[in-house]
């Protein structure tokens, strides 16, 4: 009988055992795709979710804001945006509660936490946010040709300004020029009091002499007559006498020789103090001459052609005046000269009488006679010898050399002075002439408490751009201003009412917390836009340049110093061109227009009508000829700080929306855009078996994932 062999011993099950591993690896690796597919997705659903729900939080913007301003703000604080977002997450990624089977949310999104990495409002990044939100609205309203007019408009107006720019800097110049004129008059004056009141040192020295030689001429024939014994006792006593009489003569005119002494001092001193400040004032109004022609030629291409050629006439007229100063024609340089010498003389003659002067210091402060002093020092002789080696030094000096050519008073100067009375027209009551009704809306200090200081002061907003995109950007900013706030000469009373300031384009000019302030600011500005186009008008007109050069000499009263004269004809027409930029002013509040260069015909007041600026009424003139109130509004916005009109904006959107709906609004406290990081987890499904959770390495409950949107308006 065979003995049965079996095969594959020990190895029953075997196979079953191999294949239930490989289906074990197989089924982890399905899951382990399947879950990643899962989580994919999720992220993906998240990322959808996070956009539509943040997008759905900034769709519940302010909306009266942009109904009256045009500008996307959300009103909203951090914690309600987190929450609403949170709401509108739940909603999108948390599907399987709306269908009746709640297990059919196979994504199974749950939110850990949401976070607001950043939150612009709307007065962050010094108020650039809001400004590039108004330039986006604003570009898209106005049309590309519509900007090209708008800039050209703003160009042509900013001249005015320029030129006045320009012309305070030649006023500037004037307080050197003065110095000037101040310094040769004081040395003239000197010049004239030493001719007129103080002798010559040389014959004061000259009769000091005399007297001591007529005291040493009576001891000479006393001693003779001793000599001779033909002298008695009262002879020789009416001798002393005489010399004591002689030395009383001598001491007097020493006194007023010493006194006249430092009366000369003092006056060769101020002439060389004066003559310093003179060529210190020349040497400084030549270098203000070079930078008046730098400024000038910086702003050449700015400048209408014919204006820049007016103004390089009036810097090359100064220049020239100033170049008479250096060829030393009023002998300033040749009469210090003189002047110079004398005093080292003068001192040179005072060290060489220093006994004298020892001596007389005591006999005048005893007020001892010569038989008083002592009889074994030959005072007399002593003096002599030290005024005989102080006249050999004035022997080559000479007062009368002392000359300046200069001459003052030659006309009488004018008792009533115009440009003082222009001046308090400047300083108090101007406002009056140019407008009536001034409203006089204010606004409570509680309303600003010093916000958007920051803001305001940010001369830096859109300074990184070039020059062009710049000046876009600022024109249409200013037709957004111009758009949206009333002004001075706006009609919509219904508007104004509603508002707390009647003036709100001047307030984001000016910034002041009432309409009366605001007005006096932009009117000041506009004056001064004026005056510059008046001023290249006066400049061309040689009638009226020749008036105010009359007027000039009558102001001064004296014809001495052309430079003078020809500043304060400077000045002349300075006022003059202020009395019609005034006149001008009114007629622009009174919604007329004025046109840019004028003509003989459009000009408003002569030089006289100066005295009663009050009085005069403006022209009647066709409301669309020249440039209106608005248009100078325009440039004062092109040229002003973009950080300012943008504080003024945020400030007058804040007045009026909490003045019209809801009191309680703040536009610090508007969002403009966020940051959102949103971090959920994803449940196991595919991978929660023991056996497959066992062989990855990520054993963990659930899975992360997380999304970042950044939004803005």
């Amino acid at each position: 009988m065979k003995k049965n062999i079996t095969l594959f011993t020990g190895f029953n099950g075997g196979i079953t055992i191999s294949l239930s591993i490989i289906m074990l690896f197989i089924f982890a690796l399905i899951g382990t795709l399947v879950e990643s597919a899962r989580v994919s997705a999720a992220n993906l659903r998240l990322a959808q979710n996070t956009r539509i729900s943040v997008n759905s939080v900034f769709s519940k913007y302010a909306k009266e804001v942009f109904r009256d301003y045009g500008i996307f703000l959300l009103w909203k604080d951090e914690n309600e945006i987190i929450t609403e977002v949170s709401n509108y997450l739940n909603k999108n990624i948390n599907y399987k509660n709306d269908f009746i089977q709640k297990s059919n949310d196979l994504l199974g999104i749950r939110i850990n936490q949401i976070e607001l990495c950043e939150i612009k409002y709307a007065s962050n990044h010094r108020g650039e946010d809001l400004a590039n939100q108004i330039y986006d609205y604003m570009k898209y309203r106005i049309a590309g040709d519509a900007v090209n007019l708008l800039l050209d408009k703003c160009n042509l107006l900013s001249q005015g300004k320029k030129i006045q720019e320009f012309f305070d800097k030649v006023n500037d110049c004037t307080e050197k020029f003065n110095q000037i004129e101040e310094s040769v008059a004081k040395i003239k004056k000197k010049v004239d009091l030493i001719k007129e009141s103080a002798g010559q040192p040389k014959e004061y020295l000259e009769e000091l002499r005399e007297k001591l030689n007529m005291i040493r001429q009576i001891d000479r024939e006393t001693a003779l007559k001793k000599d001779q014994g033909i002298i008695s006792e009262a002879e020789i006593d009416q001798g002393t006498v005489r010399k004591d009489q002689l030395f009383e003569e001598f001491k007097k005119i020493y006194t007023v020789y010493n006194d006249n002494w430092n009366i000369l001092s003092g006056y060769l001193t101020e002439i060389n103090q004066a003559t310093e400040i003179y060529y210190h004032s020349v040497n400084e109004s030549a270098e203000l001459i070079k930078n008046l022609y730098m400024d000038l030629e910086k702003k050449r291409e700015s400048l209408d052609s014919e204006a820049y050629e007016i103004l390089k006439n009036e810097v090359q007229e100064l220049e020239h005046q100033i170049s008479n100063q250096n060829t030393d024609a009023y002998r300033v340089k040749e009469n210090n000269s003189h002047a110079t010498d004398y005093y080292k003389g003068m001192q040179m003659a005072s060290e060489k009488m220093i006994q004298i002067k020892n001596d007389m210091n005591g006999i005048l402060y005893n007020n001892l006679m010569l038989s008083q002093l002592d009889s074994k020092i030959d005072y007399v002789g002593c003096f002599l010898y030290e005024l005989e080696e102080a006249q050999l030094i004035y022997q080559n000096l000479d007062i009368s050399d002392l000359e300046i050519n200069y001459y003052a008073q030659e006309t009488k100067k004018s008792e009533n002075n115009l440009l003082d009375h222009v001046k308090k027209i400047m300083n108090n009551g101007w406002l009056s002439i140019i407008a009536e009704n001034i409203s006089e809306k204010k606004v409570d200090n509680i309303l600003f408490p010093g916000r958007f200081a920051d803001i305001r002061s940010n001369k830096t907003i859109w300074g990184t751009l070039s020059v062009t995109e710049q000046s876009i950007r600022k024109a249409l900013m200013g037709q957004y201003i111009l758009d949206f706030f009333p002004c001075y000469t706006d009609k919509n009373e219904i508007k104004k009412e509603n508002g707390l300031l009647d003036y709100e384009i001047e307030y984001i000019l000016g910034g002041f917390q009432n309409d009366k302030e605001n007005l006096s600011y932009v009117g000041k500005k506009i004056v001064s836009i004026r005056e510059g186009f008046n001023l290249i008008y006066l400049f061309k007109n040689s009638a009226c340049r020749e008036e105010a050069y009359m007027l000039a000499i009558a102001l001064v009263g004296f014809t001495g110093m052309p430079l003078v004269v020809r500043l304060t004809q400077l000045l002349v027409l300075g006022a003059w061109a202020y009395g019609e930029s005034l006149m001008d002013a009114k007629d622009l509040l009174n919604g007329y227009g004025v046109k840019l260069f004028k003509s003989e015909s459009d000009w408003n007041l002569s030089l006289d009508s100066l005295w009663r600026l009050s009085e005069q009424n403006s022209k009647n003139k066709i409301s669309n000829s020249g440039f209106t109130y608005k248009d100078y509004l325009r440039v004062l916005l092109f040229i002003e700080n973009t950080g300012k009109q943008t504080a003024g904006i945020m400030d007058m959107i804040q007045l009026n929306i909490s003045n019209r709906y809801n009191d309680s609004f703040c536009i610090d406290q508007c969002v403009l855009g966020v940051t959102v990081k949103i971090e959920c987890r994803v449940e196991r499904l595919f991978t929660a078996l023991a056996f497959v959770k066992h062989l990855i390495v990520d054993q963990s409950a659930d899975f992360t994932i997380s999304s970042i949107i950044s939004y803005r308006y």
